[in-house]
C-alpha cells in the first residue's frame, strides 16, 4: 500500500506519505490550492 501511495502522489509537489507501524498517511498540508 505504500508504496501504491508514494507512485500515485510523486507528481504532486508538496505531497508526502509516511510510512507508520500500523498505517499509512498521505500529508497534503504544503500542496498548493490550485
Amino acid at each position: 500500500v505504500y508504496e501504491s501511495l508514494v507512485e500515485k502522489t510523486k507528481c504532486i509537489p508538496g505531497a508526502k506519505v509516511e510510512n507508520n507501524k500500523f498505517c499509512a498517511s498521505v500529508h497534503f498540508r504544503c500542496v498548493d490550492e490550485k
